[in-house]
């Protein structure tokens, strides 16, 4: 059975489209204006819930139809310190450095509002993932690779960087950028 109400997701990540088109939901992408600014007093799960809701809540305000409004916000966290999207390559690779050998968080914060009933749910998911160690030799190959551009950690779960990840534990698609076991069963919460 389906809801009468649209599924909306605030965001343009191509895997996050992916990942909701993949599991069969009919959805439009409104892409957030909220300006993603990381505060360094919060905790890492801290950050992506508050990224989520506001996410969500930017493009839910904006609406003038009814519908289920998804943010969704996935970060990357070391001995509960935020690791961020690498600026340029010299950064990318001491954000490798620094993983490689190491298991650490994937977190993402998850926000869904019902529009019409002015419900909200905001949670995170976290799953864990170990890089093996890998040589230098390796590190600048994967840097040169550039698919560390625009990425959580400087690395991608489910392209090339996935040579380098000995373990996984916990729910795969929240670590490629949407958990969407979690979003099923928080859009069930909501009314759909």
């Amino acid at each position: 059975m389906k809801s009468q109400l649209k599924i909306v997701l605030a965001s343009t990540s191509p895997q996050r489209v992916s990942i909701l088109k993949n599991a069969g939901f009919e959805f439009e992408v409104i892409p957030s204006n909220y300006p993603e600014i990381d505060d360094p007093l919060l905790t890492p799960e801290e950050q992506a819930k508050i990224h989520a809701f506001h996410k969500a809540k930017s493009v839910a305000d904006r609406l003038d139809f009814a519908a289920f409004v998804i943010g969704c916000d996935t970060i990357v966290s070391l001995n509960n310190k935020l690791i961020g999207k690498a600026t340029d390559k010299a950064h990318a690779k001491q954000l490798i450095q620094a993983q490689q050998g190491q298991t650490f968080d994937v977190i993402s914060g998850l926000s869904i509002f019902n529009t019409q009933t002015s419900r909200n749910i905001t949670t995170t998911v976290i799953s864990q993932l170990t890089f093996d160690p890998i040589s230098e030799a390796e590190i600048d190959w994967y840097i040169s690779t550039n698919e560390w551009k625009d990425k959580s950690g400087a690395f991608s779960v489910q392209g090339i960087g996935s040579r380098f990840i000995s373990n996984i534990q916990g729910d795969f698609h929240n670590i490629v950028g949407l958990p969407i076991a979690k979003v099923h069963q928080i859009l069930k919460q909501l009314g759909y």
